[in-house]
């Protein structure tokens, strides 16, 4: 028994290994943990990667991680400022795979900004797949900003890479999330390595 969760980023620069930086879209799903071999310990495992960066996509599946390449998939974005200052943003991501059993879903995000103070800047770790060449760890630097809180909601085409993992959506008008999400904005830095 597990959640499985979804952990996305529109990027408008980025850049890997240290070549050309470009727009990229990423979609990762994840299932969290609670223990790591027998000692307790707080992580996700990543069950995919998809992206339109086809750098990414070739670095991750030389690590051997299950990665699918999407570069059909496509954002909009519109940031609206209310008389108070508080900016609102309307989020749209289509991600789209390539035929049948694929990856292919869209986002809808609807988001109040900057409603909770950034956390401190600094390193996340504890994300590991396990791939065709071993363990893949995931570690990240943060540079937040600060976070809001987002109506999210999801919207699977059927045989879809997420309904083989029994994901079938929410019973709210649109498929949407029960609860608000986490909305973040900010910046990171990350280290993608074989585990030894």
């Amino acid at each position: 028994m597990g959640v499985v969760g979804f952990t996305d980023y529109v990027c408008e620069s980025f850049s890997v290994n240290g070549h050309s930086p470009r727009p990229t879209i990423v979609s990762m799903g994840v299932v969290s943990f609670i223990a790591r071999d027998g000692i307790p310990q707080r992580g996700l495992y990543v069950l995919w990667v998809g992206t339109d960066n086809p750098l990414l996509f070739v670095r991750l599946r030389q690590l051997g991680v299950t990665t699918y390449f999407i570069p059909r998939s496509n954002y909009t974005a519109t940031v609206m400022t209310a008389s108070g200052g508080t900016n609102t943003t309307e989020i749209t991501v289509n991600y789209v795979g390539n035929g049948p059993d694929s990856l292919t879903y869209t986002r809808r995000i609807s988001a109040t900004e900057g409603v909770l103070p950034a956390p401190p800047d600094g390193p996340a770790s504890g994300w590991f797949h396990l791939g065709s060449k071993g363990e893949v760890a995931f570690t990240f630097f943060n540079h937040f900003q600060p976070f809001g809180r987002a109506a999210v909601c999801l919207e699977f085409e059927p045989g879809s890479i997420p309904t083989q993992f029994g994901l079938t959506g929410f019973p709210t008008p649109g498929s949407c999330f029960p609860t608000l999400r986490l909305f973040i904005r900010g910046s990171w830095e990350g280290h993608h390595y074989l585990v030894e």
